[in-house]
């Protein structure tokens, strides 16, 4: 039995933060770079810039997008970009081990994210494992509601 390594996609191999800013900026309607969002949970940056009773709604829409179950999300995947180096990380490991990918993007994602791996010429692009839409999105009411509009942790 080959031994493996696991990836995660995001911030892992995969820079997110462009996207993220871009979807504040739709979402709040004012421009933020980059820079504004690296190392910001989205509940921490959308404190920073609505009042604390619209921070649900906000950070709803968020994930729906970031999500892609609006399907402008899908078409702001194109702003992901591989994380320096991490290509020829992964292709150098992968001759010594097997490459599985992790997730948090939907099983409804996966078509799109094993193009995005394969066009950015990942290694062993077609195994990776996904979030269960059935449980993740098991009526956006249930499960993802839970997340989405958990209590927030208080201020300190």
């Amino acid at each position: 039995m080959r031994k493996a390594i696991l990836a995660d996609i995001h911030d892992c191999i995969l820079d997110i933060t462009v996207r993220k800013a871009k979807i504040f900026s739709l979402i709040l309607g004012k421009r933020f770079k980059r820079e504004q969002v690296i190392g910001k949970k989205v509940v921490e940056f959308l404190r920073e810039h609505v009042n604390e009773n619209e921070i649900l709604e906000y950070r709803k829409r968020f994930w729906e997008i970031a999500f892609c179950i609006d399907p402008l999300g899908i078409e702001l995947l194109k702003h992901d970009k591989p994380v320096p180096y991490s290509r020829v990380v992964l292709k150098r490991l992968s001759k010594y081990f097997e490459i599985i990918y992790i997730t948090n993007r939907l099983e409804s994602m996966k078509d799109i994210t094993i193009n995005e791996l394969k066009r950015y010429n990942f290694p062993n692009y077609y195994k990776a494992y996904f979030a269960s839409d059935s449980y993740m999105l098991k009526d956006i009411k249930i499960t993802r509601r839970r997340y989405i509009n958990q209590k927030l942790p208080k201020r300190i």
